[in-house]
C-alpha cells in the first residue's frame, strides 16, 4: 500500500514538473510573439495560455524587453508604410492618418524613445521680475464700514463701503 501511494505521489510530482516546463515554454512563445509585434491577447491565444496565467508567471524584465521590441517592430511597420506611399501604392491622406495613429501608439508604448520631447529653456542672464499688485485693500473707518483705499477694483470707487 505504501509503495502504491509513493508511486502515485511521484507521478503527480512528475506531471507538475512537466506542467511547469510546458508553461515556461508557452510563456517564452508569448514573449517571442509580443516581440514580433503581436498584442498580449493575440500572443496568448496563439501560444495556448490564458492572459492571466501569462501575466502572473512572466518575468517582469523579459516582459519589458518584449514590449520594447514590440514598439520597435511597430516602428519598422511605419517604414514599410512610407515605402508603400512613396511607390504610389498607398493614398497620401490614408498614409498620414495611419502614420499619426502609429505615432500616437508608439508614444504610449515607449515614451522615452518615441514620445514627444518637452523642452525647457531657462535664461539666467536676466533676473526674474517680480511684480506685486494689491487691489481692493480696505480698512475699517471705526463705524463698522469698510473704506477702499488705493487701487480699488473695477466698479468700486475709493471711499465706497
Amino acid at each position: 500500500m505504501a509503495k502504491k501511494a509513493e508511486s502515485s505521489l511521484r507521478a503527480v510530482r512528475s506531471k507538475r514538473k512537466e506542467g511547469r516546463d510546458s508553461r515556461q515554454e508557452k510563456i517564452a512563445a508569448v514573449l517571442a510573439n509580443i516581440a514580433d509585434g503581436k498584442s498580449v491577447r493575440e500572443a496568448c491565444v496563439k501560444a495556448g495560455i490564458s492572459r492571466s496565467v501569462f501575466l502572473r508567471n512572466a518575468d517582469a524584465e523579459q516582459y519589458a524587453r518584449a514590449r520594447d521590441a514590440q514598439a520597435d517592430t511597430h516602428f519598422a511597420g511605419m517604414v514599410d508604410l512610407e515605402t508603400q506611399c512613396l511607390n504610389g501604392e498607398l493614398d497620401p491622406q490614408a498614409f498620414r492618418v495611419a502614420l499619426d495613429s502609429m505615432k500616437w501608439r508608439l508614444a504610449r508604448m515607449r515614451p522615452k524613445v518615441y514620445g514627444d520631447q518637452a523642452n525647457l529653456t531657462v535664461n539666467f542672464d536676466e533676473p526674474p521680475k517680480l511684480e506685486i499688485v494689491l487691489t481692493g485693500v480696505s480698512k475699517n473707518d471705526g463705524f463698522g464700514r469698510a473704506i477702499v483705499v488705493g487701487g480699488a477694483p473695477e466698479g468700486i470707487e475709493e471711499g465706497d463701503a
